[in-house]
């Protein structure tokens, strides 16, 4: 029994440590590739605290707390834009999150590139938001 349960942790870092590797390989071999959205995207280390960057694009939102945000992404990768579309409604009426407009300037005030997020602040404003990777060049 206490080989069986042995067994079964090793077999899970294993799997870690195989998903982490994957991880970093995919992450170290996409920032070659361009996408036909935006070649000239930063990806993974290259953005960093304290970086000016510009948001790609209409539609990005951010939010001042992680989960709601991340919870609006997984709204939108399930495609349940209907839910989306009240959650971020909802968080904007509460100030809790905001819509940004293509090229506006922001900077980096922390990441969190594991999670494919980052957070931003428009210049000239104090306000924090944590928005997607994706969203800035």
């Amino acid at each position: 029994m206490r080989q069986t349960v042995v067994t079964r942790h090793v077999a899970s870092l294993l799997l870690l440590a195989v998903l982490l590797c994957l991880a970093v390989g995919s992450a170290d071999s996409g920032s070659s590739s361009t996408t036909s959205r935006q070649p000239s995207r930063p990806t993974g280390p290259s953005i960093s605290r304290g970086q000016e960057l510009q948001i790609s694009g209409d539609h990005w939102t951010g939010c001042t707390d992680r989960e709601y945000s991340a919870q609006l992404t997984e709204y939108a990768v399930q495609e349940d834009f209907e839910a989306f579309e009240k959650a971020l409604a909802e968080g904007v009426l509460n100030g809790v999150c905001t819509i940004f407009e293509d090229g506006e300037v922001v900077y980096v005030t922390d990441t969190a590139i594991l999670s494919g997020l980052v957070r931003i602040r428009r210049r000239g404003e104090t306000q924090e938001y944590w928005t997607n990777l994706e969203a800035v060049e």
